[in-house]
């Protein structure tokens, strides 16, 4: 049982560094694509590489992140999108943050849903956020 308490506590530290990188969806997907694993293996992966400071081992094309696809749009994150929908946050916040910010509604959505996931409610604007959530 220690074994997988150890193990999940890993895996949680991996997904964590992967998570609070510079790194995004895209550059796993192309991970994935590029050593045919999949989505959840290369974001281990990555966040692997980030903790024990071997990122130069990754393929070139995604060394430090924000790699993608050329000429494919920019795949967003489902979770923090459902995070988004289920939070008491509404329409009308993410276009509020959407202007302020000079973005997407779709991407303003985004940004609450990560900010919502990862305890970071207060680094939303003051016009946005939701006091007590």
């Amino acid at each position: 049982m220690s074994d997988k308490i150890e193990k999940l506590s890993e895996l949680d530290l991996q997904f964590n560094a992967y998570a609070k990188s510079n790194y995004t969806y895209n550059d796993a997907e192309l991970l994935a694509s590029l050593w045919n694993i999949d989505i959840v293996d290369a974001k281990k992966t990555i966040g692997y590489k980030i903790i024990n400071k071997i990122e130069h081992l990754l393929p070139e094309k995604i060394i430090g992140g924000s790699g993608k696809f050329e000429g494919e749009e920019r795949k967003y994150d489902l979770p923090a999108l459902g995070t988004f929908v289920l939070s008491p946050y509404t329409y009308s916040d993410a276009e509020k943050l959407a202007e302020l910010w000079e973005i997407g509604v779709v991407d303003a959505k985004e940004v609450i849903g990560i900010k919502i996931m990862y305890g970071n409610e207060d680094l939303l604007p003051e016009e946005v956020r939701i006091v007590g959530c």
